[in-house]
C-alpha cells in the first residue's frame, strides 16, 4: 500500500538525520587535534629556557653597579654604619607621667572618663545646661550660655576655661593636658583639635611637652583645624578649615594653611552706644556684638598667676 508523502514529520526526520553528521564532525576534530598535539598560537608559546650565561671578568666589569640606597640594610650617606640599625630615637619603656601632671588623682581622672563616656556623651544635644553642669562639677570654668555638643571631648575639665556664649562643636577635642582658655563668643567648630600637650622628640623617654592654649574673644576655629601647644589666637581672628596653627595668630586676621599664615583683615563693627545692655539687645536682633578683649586679658591673668601650671621640659 502506497502512502502519499504529505510532508508531515519531514522536519523531525531531517533533524534526526543531521545529528550523526554533527557528532562525526565533532569527534573527527577532536581526533585530529589529539594527533597534532593541539595547535598553540605562537604568541602563547613558552620560550625554551636559555642556557646560563658564563660569567667572565669582562662581563663582571661591564655590569652596572647597584645603588647603595637600594641594597637591603644599606646606610645612607652622612650616617655612621650603626645610625639606622642600632641607634635608639625613643624608648617608650622609659616614659613616665610627671607627678601632679594630671592635676587630680587617678581616681578622679577615671571617674571623669566614665562620666564623659556616659552621662555627657549620651545626653541629648539640646541639653547644654546639663553638660555645663557636669563640666563645672569637675572643676571647669564655664561661662553663661555656653553650647557644647555631646560628642565633644575634654581631657581634664579642671584645666579648661570657657567664656560666655561660646560654642563647642561636635567631635571637637579639647586636649587639656595643660590649661586651655577660650574667650567669650568664640566658636570651636566640629572636629577641631586644641592640643595643649605633645611629646619631646629630643628625649629618649618621649616625655610630655605641655603648654597652654589661649583662644581669644570672638575667635572662630573652623572645621577640622588644629591649634598646637603654646599657641595664642588673638581676639577676632579666624583659623580656616583644616588649617594648623603652630605659631601665634594676630588679632582680627583670617589665617589659613598648614602652617597657618595670616591673610586679610576681618571686618568688624564699632562698639554700640548704650553699653552691654544695648549690645545684648543688638545681638538678639542679629547685630554683631562689639569687639572685646576681656576674655583674652582674663586668660592671660589666669596663666600669669600660676593657674596654668609649669610648662613641661621639652
Amino acid at each position: 500500500m502506497n502512502i502519499p508523502d504529505t510532508g508531515v514529520g519531514a522536519p523531525h526526520a531531517s533533524s534526526r538525520a543531521t545529528r550523526p553528521l554533527l557528532l562525526r564532525t565533532w569527534l573527527g576534530a577532536i581526533g585530529r587535534g589529539a594527533r597534532s598535539g593541539f595547535h598553540v598560537a605562537p604568541e602563547n608559546r613558552r620560550a625554551p629556557p636559555r642556557a646560563p650565561e658564563e660569567k667572565t671578568p669582562e662581563s663582571r666589569a661591564n655590569k652596572p653597579a647597584r645603588s647603595a640606597a637600594a641594597e637591603p640594610g644599606a646606610v645612607l650617606p652622612g650616617h655612621s654604619p650603626h645610625a639606622l640599625g642600632e641607634l635608639v630615637f625613643q624608648d617608650l619603656r622609659r616614659f613616665r607621667v610627671p607627678p601632679d601632671f594630671r592635676g587630680r588623682g587617678i581616681a578622679v581622672v577615671a571617674l571623669w572618663r566614665i562620666v564623659q563616656g556616659s552621662l555627657f556623651a549620651w545626653s541629648p544635644p539640646p541639653l547644654h545646661g546639663w553638660r555645663r553642669l557636669l563640666l563645672r562639677l569637675f572643676g571647669a570654668r564655664i561661662g553663661e550660655g555656653v553650647r557644647i555638643m555631646p560628642t565633644a571631648r575634654v581631657a581634664y575639665p579642671w584645666k579648661l576655661s570657657i567664656g560666655d556664649h561660646t560654642w563647642i562643636g561636635g567631635g571637637a577635642e579639647l586636649y587639656s593636658l595643660a590649661p586651655i582658655v577660650i574667650g567669650a563668643h568664640a566658636v570651636i567648630s566640629q572636629r577641631s583639635y586644641l592640643c595643649a600637650a605633645g611629646h619631646a622628640v629630643d628625649h629618649l623617654d618621649f616625655r610630655y611637652a605641655a603648654a597652654p592654649v589661649v583662644i581669644g574673644d570672638q575667635v572662630w576655629v573652623a572645621m577640622d583645624a588644629m591649634v598646637a601647644p603654646g599657641v595664642t589666637i588673638g581676639p577676632g581672628a579666624v583659623l580656616g578649615a583644616r588649617s594648623s596653627a603652630f605659631h601665634d595668630i594676630p588679632p582680627g586676621v583670617i589665617a589659613v594653611g598648614c602652617p597657618a599664615r595670616p591673610g586679610r583683615r576681618r571686618p568688624a563693627q564699632p562698639p554700640l552706644p548704650g553699653g552691654q545692655d544695648a549690645q545684648r539687645d543688638a545681638h538678639k536682633h542679629g547685630a554683631c556684638p562689639s569687639y572685646s578683649a576681656g576674655a583674652a586679658a582674663t586668660a592671660s591673668a589666669w596663666i600669669r598667676h600660676g593657674h596654668a601650671g609649669p610648662r613641661q621640659p621639652g
